[in-house]
């Protein structure tokens, strides 16, 4: 054979194949078949301009995307770009083989890409990812990706509904069928472990800047993960811990003791965080844990009480037996926030200003006082104080390395100093 053949091809062709993505926009094809009727004898390009694939499952869509793909001998070179629809481009290059399995060797660039979860994360990420081995099932998922900076909300409500153990629909008519396969409810159980699946081995870092805010809790956190296992069982390796953080309560305040953020196979992470406070002879302990669209609280204390009744002696000293009918009405408040059920006014206002951190209460001496904290580059942060006595104080902290930290303070009533740290978790 030696045929040529040219025009344009509208890419909403390949949507059979795709499952609840949908592609538009036009191809433009200039391809030969010079040799006998194979694969391997079509050579040519096809030039993508101004294409779109939206993924409604992620909330997101690939805008803009443009470039090439070279065939010769049997083997297909890409090379195309596209702008995230939630912010920043990604990359896709290397070549694929025409026939199955479709081996290939593709690398991917994320350029400060965000991606976020509505009332959940939003993650700006920037690295390299890359896949080697056939398309239908097989290959490896490496490389590496950094987390520039990261916000994870807990919700104020939890899921409103989720399918039901066992549930299972009798007879039902027309139109729950439709609602049914509209929200997805209509597969068997066993759909996903039939898919193929890829080898991952994938290093995730954030050194610092992933905030967790929600609940009366405000924590930043940092560390290295590593994705391994299969695209069907992700096993995570590593986690993300505390850095500094508090929980807040009424203007009451702990210091947290305890912070960490660890993936289970899920965009859901698994959180936990634990503070301590000691009330007279009541050591009173609060700690949230769970996935973090919905993690239980839990309050304990030493000698053992009662959870309202230890969460009463952390706010009042005293037992919920024993409070005033207003400061039972803080009691509720207080419970509502932890349950999920409470405002953020902090939160509003500390985006309004655009800093990292906010913190309003008082020092160890009950005087009212302010903080604000910024990173102002990806390893400098500091914070300002300021007391209502006017007195003032700068705080300013470099990482230098992994292990070795820089921290100097300047304060207004002549309180200064200046260290290096060397800092390693065992």
């Amino acid at each position: 054979m030696n045929v040529g053949l040219t025009g344009t091809v509208p890419l909403a062709l390949g949507n059979a194949r795709l499952s609840g993505q949908a592609l538009s926009g036009l191809a433009r094809v200039d391809l030969r078949v010079n040799g006998p009727p194979a694969l391997r004898s079509v050579s040519g390009r096809v030039t993508v301009v101004d294409g779109r694939l939206a993924i409604p499952a992620r909330n997101l869509s690939l805008n803009g995307i443009g470039g090439q793909v070279s065939i010769s001998a049997g083997t297909a070179q890409v090379s195309l770009g596209a702008d995230v629809s939630s912010g920043g481009r990604v990359a896709l290059s290397g070549p694929i083989s025409v026939a199955a399995p479709y081996n290939a060797t593709l690398v991917a660039v994320l350029q400060s890409v965000t991606l976020r979860e509505a009332q959940l994360f939003e993650a700006n990420m920037t690295g390299r990812v890359t896949f080697d081995g056939p398309l239908l099932g097989g290959g490896r998922i490496g490389g590496a990706i950094t987390l520039q900076s990261a916000e994870m909300h807990i919700p104020q409500f939890g899921p409103s509904y989720s399918a039901l153990e066992g549930l299972r629909h009798l007879n039902p008519s027309r139109k729950v069928r439709r609602t049914l396969h509209f929200a997805g409810l209509d597969k068997p159980a066993t759909q996903a472990a039939s898919l193929p699946g890829y080898a991952i081995d994938l290093s995730i870092r954030a050194p610092n800047q992933l905030f967790v805010r929600g609940r009366g809790l405000d924590a930043e956190l940092g560390g290295r993960l590593r994705l391994t296992g299969t695209t069907n069982n992700i096993v995570p390796v590593g986690a993300l811990n505390l850095i500094r953080g508090r929980l807040d309560l009424l203007g009451r305040r702990l210091d947290l003791t305890e912070g960490s953020v660890r993936l289970r196979g899920s965009f859901d992470p698994v959180i936990a965080f634990a503070a301590t406070s000691q009330v007279d002879d009541v050591a009173v302990s609060l700690r949230l844990e769970g996935v973090a669209s919905a993690p239980e609280l839990t309050v304990t204390s030493v000698p053992d009480l009662p959870q309202d009744d230890a969460l009463s002696y952390f706010l009042f000293g005293r037992d919920a037996t024993q409070i005033s009918a207003y400061q039972a009405i803080q009691l509720a408040a207080a419970i509502r926030t932890l349950s999920g059920h409470g405002g953020g006014f902090s939160d509003k206002l500390r985006k309004g200003l655009g800093v990292d951190d906010l913190d309003i209460g008082v020092d160890a001496a009950g005087t009212p006082q302010a903080r604000v904290g910024k990173y102002i580059s990806d390893n400098i942060y500091t914070d300002v104080t300021v007391n209502a006595d006017g007195v003032s104080q700068i705080n300013l902290n470099l990482e230098i390395s992994r292990t070795v930290k820089m921290r100097g303070r300047v304060g207004s009533d002549g309180d200064s100093g200046l260290g290096v740290y060397f800092e390693k978790d065992y």
